[in-house]
């Protein structure tokens, strides 16, 4: 099942559509029962790997209904198990038990993947109604980056980091929170990154910190838009 578009922001702190796909896949190993799982198939902006939106996000619009899903799909596994063995030998080859079989378990797998769907569809609705109450706060002034000058004025040079790839600089507060500026001293935006999140950033040497003449070359160039 594919679903889409989501809206997340990319590396360059601007939002971008993307799409994934859901798979029911299953396993049967020699020996042992089949298996029932479900595959997230996806590529977030500019193709990066899902795990680094989820690093900025800190939770994918998906991620409460997928793991509902896996959790029902892997009960298929359980139950059709339970049933084999109290059926015993002289079963079909498709692992369930009578009143079930092949089709039986197909019919429930399709009925998962529609409540996925349902799952989704109502939390992209709850999203948009909390993104037009958000829209109504932004224009009555209590936007959500309202602690990026804050955070800047009492950022120290460790503070204050450069994006070599995308050619920005990252200013960390607290709990957090990371506000992305252009060299020219305006806010991209403003997004939270668990702590282990920045340090592979630092690791990676995707983050640099900024020198000092960068951080007072900011912190000017946001006081000249002011």
């Amino acid at each position: 099942m594919a679903a889409g578009w989501w809206r997340v922001p990319g590396p360059d702190g601007h939002q971008h559509p993307v799409a994934v796909c859901f798979q029911v896949v299953s396993t049967r190993p020699q020996g042992v029962p089949r298996r029932y799982g479900v595959n997230l198939i996806g590529r977030g902006p500019d193709g990066e790997p899902l795990e680094n939106v989820y690093d900025r996000l800190g939770e994918l619009p998906w991620s409460a209904a997928l793991r509902w899903a896996q959790d029902a799909v892997e009960s298929v596994g359980r139950t059709a198990k339970g049933k084999a063995k109290k059926g015993g030998k002289g079963k079909a080859k498709g692992g369930d038990a009578k009143g079930g079989g092949a089709k039986h378990v197909e019919r429930r797998l399709h009925g998962i993947l529609d409540g996925l769907a349902r799952r989704l569809e109502k939390k992209r609705r709850a999203d948009d109604r909390k993104t037009g109450h958000a829209k109504q706060r932004h224009q009555q002034g209590d936007r959500p980056t309202h602690m990026a000058l804050a955070d800047l004025a009492k950022a120290g040079n460790d503070d204050v980091l450069v994006d070599r790839r995308q050619e920005t600089l990252v200013v960390l507060g607290d709990k957090g929170r990371a506000h992305v500026f252009n060299p020219q001293g305006k806010l991209v935006t403003s997004i939270r990154y668990a702590p282990e999140a920045i340090e592979r950033r630092k690791k990676k040497d995707q983050w640099r910190p900024a020198s000092a003449d960068e951080v007072a070359a900011l912190k000017g160039s946001v006081e000249a838009r002011s």
